[in-house]
């Protein structure tokens, strides 16, 4: 299983592969937008540090990543592709430059979040590797081999498939299978309106507006106050051996406008775990034994206290997958 961790610039690149990434994640910058990029971020966090390195920069993390032998995967996926009203095709235009970008500096994987996109790509004669986005909220076995048809190698699953479904699509699909680690979105995320990260200032107010802590009101009265909007489930360790145990190709870690340096020390982490996972196979450790031992011995007590006390676990039974609909 490879270890997907996010990166914005060279430094967090060197950090994130000496962490113990196998696979790398990042944007790239373009003129074609104010604060928006076609990496599906803004080109700032909302503490205006810079997410999107320019082609020389990404031209260094290629040439690092690959003398260690990490794989480069270049986000293209804004969720929409469409042509100017006046069909001058300026749009269009701007994204194939900004893909060419990506794959003259060296980048082993695209991801695309449209159809149309990938059928263009495809039509263009580019062969490279593409993985489908998260906002193609790919969940079923229809999907993937729809997608495996139209020129995709690889789905990225919905944030809100439960165990039995991965369980399912891995031993069923023909594409590698890539799904969530760690943070994630709270929504079904290819139809949310509560976008984020796309360039808004820190003193905007904005935030994140599903993980915002706000206040209810009966009458004028405050009778409660919390994330009311939020369903994310943030942690996937103890789902680690199952899945390893199913092929899942990939464990995409999120993070890209996040503090490099908190990323690097979750990148760390569940490279330790993958680690006493393989040491675990040689020597057929009991499971729930193996898991209080990575719980004792490698997560911090912040993460102990603030994820493992609340039931935060992706892929496990809780109250948010109890409250899935229609999966």
């Amino acid at each position: 299983m490879k270890l997907l961790a996010p990166v914005s610039s060279l430094d967090s690149a060197i950090k994130q592969i000496n962490a113990g990434a196998g696979e790398i994640y990042l944007g790239g910058d373009t003129d074609a937008f104010n604060n928006l990029s076609f990496s599906g971020r803004g080109k700032f966090n909302p503490n205006m540090e810079k997410l999107c390195p320019g082609y020389e920069e990404i031209k260094e993390i290629v040439t690092f990543a690959h003398s260690k032998d990490v794989t480069v995967m270049y986000a293209a996926n804004l969720p929409f592709l469409a042509d100017d009203v006046d069909s001058s095709g300026v749009y269009t235009k701007h994204f194939l430059d900004y893909i060419e970008t990506g794959l003259k500096a060296g980048v082993d994987s695209l991801i695309i979040a449209d159809i149309g996109a990938i059928l263009l790509l495809r039509e263009k004669g580019i062969e490279t590797h593409i993985t489908a986005s998260t906002f193609l909220e790919t969940i079923n076995l229809d999907q993937i081999l729809f997608l495996k048809e139209i020129g995709v190698n690889r789905a990225v699953l919905s944030y809100q498939v439960v165990m039995p479904e991965i369980e399912k699509l891995s031993k069923l699909s023909p594409i590698e299978i890539e799904v969530f680690g760690h943070f994630g979105c709270s929504f079904y995320d290819g139809y949310c309106n509560l976008k984020h990260f796309f360039g808004e200032k820190n003193d905007s107010g904005i935030g994140i507006p599903c993980q915002n802590v706000y206040s209810l009101e009966k009458n004028g009265e405050k009778i409660a106050s919390g994330q009311i909007l939020n369903s994310s489930l943030v942690c996937g360790i103890c789902s680690i051996p199952k899945l390893k145990e199913l092929g899942v190709y990939a464990l995409k870690l999120v993070g890209r406008a996040r503090n490099v340096d908190q990323n690097v020390e979750i990148t760390s982490i569940y490279s330790q775990v993958l680690k006493r996972i393989e040491k675990k196979e040689e020597n057929r450790t009991n499971d729930q034994e193996f898991l209080q031992l990575i719980r004792d011995e490698i997560l911090p007590r912040w993460w102990t206290q603030g994820l493992c006390r609340n039931n935060l676990c992706k892929y496990k039974m809780n109250h948010v997958t109890k409250a899935f609909v229609g999966l």
